[in-house]
């Protein structure tokens, strides 16, 4: 890409104008306007200067055409004369925009160098907006140091300013993350390989409770981001932790690239590591022992190390943790976290974030009040959704949602489900694929986990609405025991009997009877 000369844009822009209204369309006017920025006219008018009368004439002319009505038809003479009179100072230009206006094109031959020059005249504009960009940062460093107060906020800055320019023409967009050509058998077959691969078990993340593999229809698939919603201390984090172990357990990898490494993320903005650790050991034993254990003081550090180890790495995946301050961070360090590990060989299956919202926005669009997390959500989405990486993370829900919970509303999850309550950005649900709410319910000193299912972006089989709502009941002391393999033990409401039968064999997912009301 290169950056024209004044002339040259001049030229261009008046020969794309015509050529555009030949085909009854006024669409690069906004394109043709931006690129009237950079012919910058001399102020001084010096005698004998040529350029600046032929700039400052051309220039307004083209202003002129960009103003006219969208059905304007020039009359080609009539033109000619009028940039005849406005060049005359340099009749060099004037030959070049006649040959460009007079030249006799078929339809198609037109519709390429409308095409043709649209392009150079993009790619001239946004080199001139880098050159801006980069001049601009040169001299704040050389010249105004002082005056960055945050080294790491500015080049962030910078790196968000530059991004959009990072691709070379002729090389793949990496906009583009896939493309079909539907005349293509071998395009075509490998699609529906895709969406096969997509419904087969092996693609997807089964998780420990039968109710929410139902809910999910088989459980979780990768590529899709997902958002779950609860309020402050309502076990959000407990809720992913139990996920975590269910991925790693009850799952066997399957890599898109066999010589990689299957690596499982989760990364925490609150917790400490040893904490987060401590959890997956007791889930770990409670699982095992049916019992809520503690971690004894006399046991040694190598031998609880090695029992959580065993377990998360018992199917094979390569597992990592992670405990990072959110101030020092943005989305693109996630990104080039998750970028040094596919260096090292690894094929990175699931990002679980604890939570997203807590990175400073720093490089997302701005804009209305909550534009900023709903654009960090976009760009998270579309990183992994390129990568087939499944993304997790909770959200703290709005404070019209805890006003509704203290008002005592029934069916809490139920009641906010697909309605916006959501903290900092009420319109956090356009951008992920999936939306789970969970709460806390307490019936009889007995705490359940109530699951409310929202948008389910992809799947093509409706889902009846019984089967979006569950309840899971805690042990007394410990945490929601899983029922792999087991009589079901979801519930249609807190309290209420699980929907395994008493004799311990499992009713069917589709067979709920009145009895179970």
């Amino acid at each position: 890409m290169a950056i024209l000369k004044p002339k040259d844009v001049l030229i261009k822009s008046i020969t794309l104008l015509y050529r555009q209204a030949l085909l009854g369309s006024d669409k690069s006017s906004d394109l043709v306007r931006v690129a009237m920025e950079t012919v910058k006219v001399p102020e001084v008018d010096i005698i004998g200067d040529s350029d600046r009368e032929v700039l400052s004439n051309l220039k307004n002319r083209v202003l002129s055409m960009c103003a006219a009505p969208p059905d304007t038809v020039y009359e080609q003479t009539e033109l000619l004369q009028g940039i005849r009179l406005d060049s005359a100072a340099d009749m060099s230009v004037y030959d070049v925009i006649k040959d460009g206006i007079s030249a006799e094109m078929s339809d198609a031959s037109l519709k390429r160098s409308v095409i043709s020059v649209e392009r150079q005249l993009l790619q001239h504009n946004k080199m001139t907006q880098l050159k801006k960009i980069v001049s601009d940062a040169s001299t704040e460093l050389n010249f105004k140091a002082n005056n960055i107060k945050d080294w790491k906020l500015w080049i962030n800055t910078l790196a968000a300013q530059l991004e959009p320019f990072q691709t070379e023409s002729g090389r793949k967009d990496p906009a583009i993350v896939d493309e079909v050509d539907v005349g293509s058998q071998d395009d075509m077959t490998r699609v529906f390989t895709k969406v096969k691969k997509q419904e087969d078990s092996t693609s997807i993340f089964t998780t420990g409770w039968q109710g929410l593999n139902r809910m999910l229809q088989g459980g979780f698939r990768r590529g899709k981001t997902v958002v779950i919603g609860a309020l402050q201390h309502k076990f959000k984090t407990g809720f992913t932790l139990s996920l975590f172990r269910d991925f790693c357990t009850l799952n066997t990898p399957v890599l898109m690239d066999p010589n990689r490494k299957p690596l499982l993320i989760r990364i925490s903005f609150e917790d400490e590591i040893q904490t987060n650790i401590e959890f997956l050991y007791q889930l770990f034993k409670e699982s095992e022992t049916g019992k809520f254990e503690k971690i004894k003081p006399d046991t040694p550090p190598e031998e609880l190390s090695k029992y959580v180890m065993d377990r998360l790495s018992v199917n094979g995946f390569h597992v990592k943790l992670l405990r990072v301050d959110p101030s020092q961070w943005s989305y693109k360090d996630v990104f080039n976290k998750i970028v040094e590990y596919e260096t090292q060989g690894y094929e990175v299956q699931l990002c679980m974030l604890d939570y997203l919202a807590m990175l400073p926005t720093t490089g997302c669009d701005q804009g209305a009040m909550g534009w900023d997390v709903r654009d960090l959500y976009r760009r998270t989405r579309n990183f992994m959704a390129a990568r087939n990486i499944l993304f997790i993370t909770p959200h703290q829900l709005s404070t019209e949602a805890k006003a509704l919970k203290r008002a005592g509303v029934p069916n809490f999850v139920k009641e906010i489900a697909e309605k916006g309550y959501w903290d900092k950005c009420k319109t956090v649900d356009n951008e992920v694929d999936l939306e789970l709410y969970i709460d806390l319910e307490k019936i009889n000193n007995e705490t359940f986990l109530a699951i409310q299912r929202g948008k389910h972006r992809g799947m093509m089989e409706q889902l009846s609405e019984e089967h979006k709502y569950f309840c899971l009941k805690f042990n007394k002391q410990g945490a929601i025991p899983q029922d792999t393999g087991k009589p079901d033990s979801s519930r249609r409401k807190p309290g209420g009997q699980p929907l395994g039968d008493s004799t311990g064999e499992q009713r069917a997912h589709w067979d709920f009877g009145d009895d179970l009301v």
